[in-house]
């Protein structure tokens, strides 16, 4: 079984030393080493969980790893706010494999422009389909399209799609 690279993913990202990015779901840290490492000491990485075990462990292991530009917070991204960053102000936020998991897909994303700069960018990873032994809620799984209109349809510009890998698909828009 694989995933798709966190490290192969974020050069489709396009981030600099110095960006502020978050990670909406960040779930056990999967893509916050490459993230932290694509913007450098002076960036910062916000990675935002809703279970408070998966935080801490997140906090922990970019203690114990060194990762100074992380930050974990134990947020919910199905309440406007509910990320505690405040507006405006990062320069990317991903959110992987966690769409097809909530059933409220609109409040993320909102939340996602609330706290990007103009002409920053959202990045969606999500699944094309199931993979084996990990089961896909396909009642809560939208499409590449469906995607696309649902996320312009709240102010993003779509910019390009990106390959996710054999069971996802990956996109990226420009908040407007």
């Amino acid at each position: 079984m694989s995933f798709i690279s966190p490290e192969v993913a974020a050069t489709h990202f396009h981030l600099r030393v110095g960006d502020r990015v978050a990670d909406f779901g960040a779930g056990s840290g999967h893509f916050v080493r490459a993230l932290s490492r694509a913007v450098g000491p002076d960036g910062k990485v916000f990675a935002i969980e809703i279970q408070k075990q998966l935080a801490r462990a997140i906090a922990d292991m970019a203690t114990k790893e060194k990762l100074s530009n992380v930050e974990s917070i134990w947020g919910d991204l199905e309440a406007l706010g509910g990320t505690k960053l405040p507006d405006k102000t990062l320069d990317l936020v991903l959110i992987s494999n966690t769409l097809s998991m909530l059933e409220d897909k609109q409040t993320p994303l909102k939340e996602a422009h609330r706290v990007l700069r103009k002409g920053g960018k959202l990045c969606i990873i999500d699944w094309s389909d199931g993979m084996g032994e990990i089961k896909v809620n396909h009642s809560l799984r939208m499409s590449e399209s469906e995607i696309k209109d649902l996320v312009e349809g709240l102010g993003f510009v779509f910019e390009k799609d990106f390959g996710g890998g054999a069971h996802h698909y990956g996109l990226t828009f420009r908040a407007t």
